[in-house]
């Protein structure tokens, strides 16, 4: 029965450790979220929208698209500096962040679809 206590304790610790670690807690060094780019390098589109529909990281970031809605999309630069081509319903494409600055972007099929990326 005591090594069975000590078993669960461990596991316990264990967990607890790992979700610590996943969430990025426990680090004094990493400062806060709003001090610089955010992490994030996904834009996911649902409901003819992008997700986030702002997003803020550093130029030279590759950046995944995914397409949770059932028709196709695009994610195009206003100024045509990155254009993922025609995502089909459930698929990904990559785009790499082509510069610093505001980049505005948008769907080529639904071009009330609109979205940015403040690179730095």
């Amino acid at each position: 029965m005591r090594h069975r206590r000590r078993w669960l304790a461990v596991m316990f610790a264990a967990v607890g450790a790992l979700g610590l670690i996943a969430c990025g807690g426990g680090s004094k060094k990493n400062g806060p979220a709003a001090a610089g780019p955010a992490a994030t390098t996904a834009i996911s589109i649902k409901e003819f929208a992008f997700h986030p529909g702002s997003l803020r990281i550093a130029a030279g970031t590759t950046v995944t698209v995914r397409n949770d809605d059932g028709t196709e999309h695009t994610a195009t630069a206003d100024d045509k500096s990155f254009d993922t081509g025609h995502i089909v319903g459930g698929a990904t494409a990559t785009f790499k962040v082509p510069r610093s600055g505001a980049i505005a972007y948008h769907c080529d099929i639904h071009n009330y679809m609109r979205g940015s990326i403040q690179a730095t």
